[in-house]
């Protein structure tokens, strides 16, 4: 009979849950049940316990692992055990598409990718690696894979690439790897390497608008056209924000950034992600930044007064209680696209397509009661330990027996010739200031420099030679001769 019950446990097991964002079995395993330890998500089975540490990675769980800290579950996330897995849903998770690649920029029908540009789900070899933005303007769509693209219809009309590298190659210049463009009219506005550059096609002419030769080499700018007007056109570049006056070809440029900026999130707040953390521009003094977060962001977007920011690590929604995880998968820079409520996030496993209405977090506390138990008793432990030795050392320095007047005297006799104050203190495991009242009243130099002077008149009455006096007295043969003989 219990075969006949692990059988259809079996059977069950292999009917897979739907619509489910992650399920987990263990092998042949079936799972029991699952419990939270400490902020640490386990998994019971038949074939033993195992701990979720990040998406679609579990490791067998120990007794010992509850007191390694607490780890970070996701906000949105809901559990279940079904037909024997582990069944993780995110409500607020609309889509997942092309798991398998890694999308640096989605613009609907186009999709850049580190593989090639899927155009209307298909993918196309003629780009074999794309990371730049997609820009449509008058029904041509601008690909920037370091070179550049132009489709119509999905097909390729040219393309401006250089000869002997992926760079933005046109009218005989070679202007490096472009990462954004804007077109306005027949003026082009390409957003390179480390400049940005006005390009006539009519005239067939470049002019170089801003040339930023020491930029970080990861620094990679973006035009913030979903903010820009027919007359200004916006957009960073390195630890600037720039405002280009299309109509009069003039630019003003502003210092926003200690550091280079990865992110610039217009919204209620105007939002900037550099190497350091995310702050709000519009709200800080002449002083020291005040960041909302810290940490190795991409960028943000804003819904609703909530701030969204995006990592390695995942998605996460911002608050006064730190950063709290919602999603984790590794996000990749400038892939973010906001329309209304729907997210759609490029990572190094596909889109993910979030409807950021349906999210209510729950910041979970820093730390649990039990681990702040932990911390403290550690703490008082260490303040404790180290008071004891600090009390010992006391001891030895203040309370050493052994460190008598004749004890010293006889120390000093024995090395005169290179004896010092600090020399006396470490042998006898005593302060200075416990020398001197052990000696007292005279002071330890002075004692020293007596049983010298004694060494150098017994010399001198025997009509020894200023080596064989300057060798037992410890006095140099120079000091002998300048300061002490001439006043015997």
């Amino acid at each position: 009979m219990r075969h006949i019950t692990l059988f259809l446990i079996l059977i069950l097991a292999s009917c897979l849950p739907l619509k489910a964002q992650e399920i987990y079995r263990p092998g042949f395993g079936v799972v029991l049940d699952y419990s939270i330890h400490n902020n640490r998500l386990i998994i019971h089975t038949t074939a033993g316990d195992f701990e979720r540490i990040r998406q679609n990675v579990y490791t067998p769980y120990s007794w010992f692992n509850k007191y390694l800290g607490s780890q970070n579950i996701p906000a949105g996330e809901t559990y279940e055990v079904e037909n024997g897995a582990f069944v993780v849903r995110n409500d607020f998770i609309i889509n997942h598409e092309l798991p398998e690649y890694s999308v640096r920029f989605n613009s609907n029908q186009y999709v850049a990718t580190y593989s090639g540009l899927f155009i209307d789900s298909v993918l196309h070899t003629e780009i074999s690696y794309c990371s730049g933005a997609i820009r449509t303007f008058n029904d041509t769509t601008y690909v920037c894979f370091d070179g550049l693209a132009l489709y119509d219809g999905g097909e390729l009309i040219t393309t401006y690439n250089g000869i002997t590298t992926s760079s933005f190659f046109i009218y005989g210049k070679d202007l490096g790897a472009i990462s954004d463009i804007y077109v306005w009219g027949t003026q082009w506005y390409a957003l390179c390497r480390n400049a940005l550059f006005s390009i006539s096609t009519t005239n067939e002419t470049i002019d170089t608008l801003l040339y930023l030769p020491d930029l970080d080499a990861n620094a990679s700018g973006r035009f913030l056209i979903d903010h820009s007007s027919e007359k200004n056109l916006l957009g960073f570049l390195g630890s600037n924000y720039f405002n280009l006056n299309i109509q009069e070809n003039e630019l003003e440029l502003i210092t926003l950034s200690p550091s280079t900026i990865r992110n610039i999130d217009v919204g209620t707040k105007l939002l900037i992600t550099n190497q350091q953390g995310i702050y709000d521009a519009d709200n800080q003094g002449g002083g020291e930044i005040n960041y909302y977060a810290k940490g190795n962001y991409h960028g943000t977007v804003q819904y609703a007064d909530a701030i969204y920011a995006f990592s390695n690590d995942g998605l996460f929604i911002l608050n006064k209680g730190g950063a709290e995880l919602l999603v984790p998968f590794e996000a990749n820079i400038h892939s973010a696209q906001l329309k209304g409520n729907i997210l759609k996030l490029g990572s190094t496993s596909g889109i993910w397509t979030f409807d950021l209405s349906s999210i209510k977090p729950h910041l979970a506390p820093a730390s649990s009661i039990y681990e702040r138990i932990l911390i403290a008793f550690a703490l008082l432990t260490l303040l404790f330990a180290i008071y004891i030795v600090r009390q010992k050392r006391r001891q030895s320095y203040f309370s050493n027996h052994n460190a008598t007047r004749d004890r010293i005297d006889a120390y000093i006799d024995e090395h005169i010739r290179q004896v010092t104050i600090l020399e006396v203190c470490s042998h006898f495991k005593v302060s200075q200031s416990r020398l001197y009242e052990i000696l007292a009243p005279i002071k330890p130099g002075e004692l020293i420099r007596q049983k010298r002077m004694k060494i150098v008149q017994e010399g001198l009455s025997q009509n020894s030679t200023i080596e064989s006096i300057s060798e037992a007295s410890g006095f140099s043969k120079e000091y002998l001769r300048k300061f002490v003989l001439p006043k015997l």
